[in-house]
């Protein structure tokens, strides 16, 4: 009974801040394109190197996975599916090690408890 609980109050994260960005991506996309500039050498061919479609795809992802979880289908999958992406995106949105702002080290800490309960509900 808690797990049909929990998984949607888990996903909501993802599925509204997904929601959120792909009404509006330019914001985002114009925090991560440093970070896509300087990894984009290194990225596969098949990867887009432009920032607005990388935003909206990881917005896509995000949310098809928080429906599936919130869903209860294929749970352990879609935990794992936003668990690899909220590693990468905590790593590039969340630099505490450069930053040193408190509100930066909430946000990362944030993450990483969510990380937390996706890895213990996998």
């Amino acid at each position: 009974m808690l797990k049909v609980l929990a998984r949607p109050m888990l996903s909501a994260v993802f599925m509204t801040s997904a929601w959120e960005t792909l009404k509006d991506p330019a914001p985002l996309a114009k925090h991560a394109e440093p970070m896509i500039e300087r990894y984009r050498k290194v990225l596969p061919e098949w990867v887009p190197t432009d920032a607005m479609t990388l935003v909206r795809v990881d917005a896509c992802l995000k949310l098809g996975a928080g429906l599936l979880l919130a869903a209860g289908r294929m749970p352990k999958v879609a935990a794992f599916v936003l668990a690899a992406d909220l590693v990468p995106t905590t790593l590039v949105g969340h630099r505490v090690w450069e930053s040193g702002d408190p509100e930066e080290r909430a946000h990362f800490l944030k993450n990483v408890a969510v990380l937390g309960g996706l890895l213990a509900s996998i």
